[in-house]
């Protein structure tokens, strides 16, 4: 009942770069040789849309979508903040006006944990979207960004207090790049 506005307010700008990236993606997919081809066999518009250029242009909508994701976590603080929801992001401004570091940091960790999590997660959408990713490597492997962030956060996280942990991460961060 109460969750209309603050879904607006997290929502209406990332909706809107959503679509200007969509459109973007879609023009230029569009004027390719391959949408020639499918419009000189007679297929219809919709067809052409939905089949060929759609599913073309899904690699950097994807991009953007993990990217609004990140944008929304951090807007979750403020928003829950503004319209007095309880929820994680209040818990977080709550715990940082208490100084409560162990729930500060634990909600940091789990932030980050579905940080690192979803762009994993769109990282192999990648390969449902452009196949020809997939047939690059035989292995599937965690982008370089997506294992950097969750080396380093295991590694502030989990080091500080075992130090032989350090290295071990510091030996699959070596082995990864």
């Amino acid at each position: 009942k109460h969750i209309i506005l603050p879904t607006l307010t997290l929502s209406v700008i990332y909706i809107a770069l959503l679509a200007r990236m969509t459109r973007a993606s879609v023009i230029e997919v569009l004027e390719e040789d391959y949408i020639r081809t499918a419009r000189a066999k007679g297929l219809s518009e919709t067809k052409i849309l939905m089949r060929h250029a759609l599913r073309n242009a899904a690699v950097p909508i994807v991009t953007v979508i993990g990217l609004g994701i990140a944008l929304l976590i951090g807007g979750v603080v403020v928003t829950e903040s503004v319209y007095n929801i309880p929820g994680l992001g209040r818990l977080v401004l709550d715990a940082v006006l208490a100084r409560d570091y162990p729930i500060i940091q634990g909600l940091i960790l789990f932030f980050s944990l579905v940080y690192v999590l979803l762009n994993l997660l769109i990282d192999l959408t990648y390969t449902f979207f452009d196949p020809r990713i997939m047939s690059k490597s035989k292995i599937l492997r965690l982008s370089d960004r997506s294992a950097r962030l969750l080396f380093g956060i295991s590694a502030k996280f989990l080091c500080a207090s075992k130090p032989k942990i350090m290295g071990f991460l510091s030996v699959i961060i070596a082995l990864h790049s």
